[in-house]
């Protein structure tokens, strides 16, 4: 198993950028 902060740090950006487009739409 991969460490859990490395993912958590690795999907923040993604899910704020996922926001942020939607937001833009």
């Amino acid at each position: 198993n991969k460490c859990p902060s490395m993912l958590m740090q690795h999907q923040f950006p993604i899910q704020l950028a996922f926001a942020m487009t939607i937001n833009k739409v």
